[in-house]
C-alpha cells in the first residue's frame, strides 16, 4: 500500500508496529495457555500416580502379610525369608511397570495438549492474517488519507464523487 502511495511511510510503520504487537500478544497468550494446561494436566497425573501407587503398595503389603501368615501357620518358617524376598522383587517390578505406564500416559497427554493448543494458535493466526488481508483490501479501497493523485484514481475506480462535483450529480465509471 505504501508503494502504491495509498498510505504514508509513517502509517506503514504504525500498521507494522500494531501488527507486530498483536502477534507478540497472541504468542504470549499461546504460551500462557499451553503452560497453564500442561501444569494442570501434570498436577492431575501426579495425583493419579500417587493414588495408583499407594493402592498398589497397600495391595502388596496385604499380600506380604497374607504370605507370612500362611507360612507361619504351616510351620514353614525356613523358606519364609526366601518367599518374602521373591514377593518383594515381584512387587518392585510391578511398581516400576505401573510407574512407567503412568509416565508414558503423561507424556502422551502432554503431546496431545501441546498439539491442541498449537492447532488453536495456528487457527487464530490464520484468522488474524485473514483479518489483516481484509483490512488491507478495505484500506486500499479507502480514499481517506490518500495522496491527491491516488485520491482521484480511487474515486474514479470505485465510483466515488469527484471533488467539486455537485452532490446531486451521479458519477459514471468506466
Amino acid at each position: 500500500l505504501q508503494q502504491q502511495g495509498i498510505i504514508t511511510e509513517k502509517q506503514k510503520a504504525e500498521l507494522l508496529q500494531k501488527h507486530m504487537e498483536n502477534e507478540m500478544a497472541l504468542d504470549k497468550l499461546h504460551k500462557q495457555k499451553r503452560e497453564q494446561q500442561l501444569a494442570h494436566m501434570r498436577e492431575k497425573m501426579a495425583d493419579r500416580k500417587k493414588k495408583k501407587l499407594r493402592k498398589l503398595q497397600n495391595q502388596h503389603d496385604a499380600e506380604i502379610s497374607e504370605l507370612s501368615a500362611k507360612l507361619i501357620e504351616s510351620g514353614n518358617t525356613d523358606s519364609l525369608e526366601q518367599e518374602l524376598e521373591y514377593l518383594k522383587r515381584l512387587h518392585q517390578q510391578e511398581l516400576e511397570a505401573a510407574e512407567s505406564e503412568l509416565n508414558a500416559e503423561e507424556n502422551e497427554n502432554l503431546k496431545t495438549i501441546s498439539r491442541a493448543v498449537d492447532d488453536d494458535h495456528t487457527s487464530t493466526l490464520k484468522q488474524t492474517q485473514g483479518c489483516s488481508k481484509k483490512f488491507d483490501r478495505q484500506l486500499s479501497r479507502s480514499t481517506e488519507g490518500c495522496h491527491a493523485e491516488t485520491d482521484g484514481r480511487l474515486q474514479e475506480r470505485y465510483g466515488c464523487p469527484q471533488p467539486g462535483a455537485e452532490s446531486g450529480e451521479k458519477q459514471t465509471t468506466q
